[in-house]
C-alpha cells in the first residue's frame, strides 16, 4: 500500500501539520508519485523505488492478517500499561507490507513507550520490529501527533517521520526532544534531533537551554529548525495517521470483521500529500 490522498488535496498548497501549518517548497530530490485512488494502492512509487519488493497481498488481506494475530499487538494493553493504548495501521517504509504501530503515554512523566509489528504476507505472520533505542527509554509521544511530516531519502530508500517527545522531570523541569522515527528493513530507529529543556523558577520564569544530539549547545531557532536541517534538500511530505484508542471500545470483543474495518478506516486515514 503506497501513500494514497484525495484528489482534491493534490491541489492545495499547504496542509496542517502536527499544530500549525506547512509551507510549500520546492525540493530538489525526486518526488515519488502518489496513487490517487485506494484502487492505485499498489502501484510502484517511481523509478526511485523500482528496487522495492513486488507484493501481490491486497492491503485487505494484510488486514485480515492483523485481526487474526490481534492477540499478539493487543497483548502491550494487559502486559505493559493500563493507560489508553493508541493504534494506526501504517506502511511506514512503502515496500507494501503494513504494519501497526501501538503507543501509550504513562506516569506523571509522560513516558512513551511505542511497538510496531509489521505483516509478512507469505508466511502470514506478524513480525514485531526490532528497537534501536536502549529499554526503558522514553521514545516519541507518536499518539500525541495526527500529522507528521516525512522526508523522503531516494539514495537510500528511508523514509523519515519527525515527531516530539515531552518529558516531564520534577514540577519544575520539562524535557523536549526532536525525534526521526525510521523503519528500514525491521528495524525501527527512533533518532533525536536536537532537545531542550525548560526550567521554571519560583517567579514563573523559564531558563531554556537547547542542545544537539551529542549534547552540543545550540540556540533556539537551531532546535526549531533541526528536521529541515538535518534532512535539508530531501523530498517532504505531511503524513496522517489514523489512531485507534483503546478506551474506545474493547478491541478483542470485535468479532473479525469488526475489527478488520476498523483497521481498514485506520489505514484509509494513511494519506499523504508532497509539498
Amino acid at each position: 500500500m503506497k501513500f494514497r490522498f484525495l484528489p482534491l488535496l493534490a491541489s492545495i498548497a499547504a496542509l496542517l501539520c502536527a499544530c500549525g501549518p506547512s509551507s510549500v517548497r520546492e525540493t530538489t530530490e525526486p518526488q515519488p508519485s502518489l496513487p490517487a485512488t485506494a484502487a492505485e494502492s499498489q502501484a510502484s512509487l517511481s523509478t526511485t523505488a523500482a528496487t522495492e519488493p513486488d507484493v501481490s497481498s491486497e492491503p485487505q488481506r494484510q488486514l485480515e492478517l492483523f485481526a487474526a494475530n490481534r492477540s499478539q499487538w493487543l497483548s502491550v494493553i494487559n502486559t505493559e500499561v493500563s493507560a489508553p493504548v493508541f493504534f494506526a495501521v501504517t506502511d511506514l517504509d512503502q515496500n507494501g507490507r503494513l504494519e501497526i504501530l501501538a503507543s501509550f503515554c504513562q506516569g506523571t512523566g509522560h513516558f512513551s513507550t511505542n511497538h510496531l509489528w509489521e505483516a509478512d504476507p507469505e508466511t502470514q505472520t506478524l513480525a514485531e520490529a526490532r528497537m534501536s533505542l536502549p529499554e526503558g527509554d522514553s521514545q516519541a509521544d507518536l499518539s500525541f501527533q495526527n500529522t507528521a511530516q516525512c522526508y523522503y531519502d531516494a539514495a537510500a530508500g528511508q523514509y523519515h517521520y519527525i515527531f516530539s517527545d515531552t518529558l516531564k522531570i520534577g514540577a519544575p523541569e520539562y524535557h523536549y526532544s526532536v525525534r526521526a522515527l525510521t523503519l528500514y528493513q525491521g528495524d525501527l530507529s527512533d533518532q533525536v534531533l536536537a532537545q531542550k529543556t525548560e526550567l521554571y523558577t519560583d517567579d514563573g520564569s523559564a531558563e531554556i537551554t537547547c542542545a544537539d544530539a551529542q549534547g552540543n549547545p545550540i540556540s533556539q531557532e537551531a532546535y526549531d529548525s533541526a528536521a529541515a536541517d538535518r534532512f535539508s534538500g530531501l523530498s517532504s511530505v505531511t503524513v496522517t495517521l489514523g489512531w485507534i484508542s483503546s478506551n474506545d471500545q474493547d478491541l478483542s470483543a470485535l468479532s473479525q470483521n469488526e475489527l478488520t474495518q476498523l483497521l481498514e478506516q485506520s489505514f484509509e486515514a494513511f494519506t499523504a500529500s508532497w509539498e
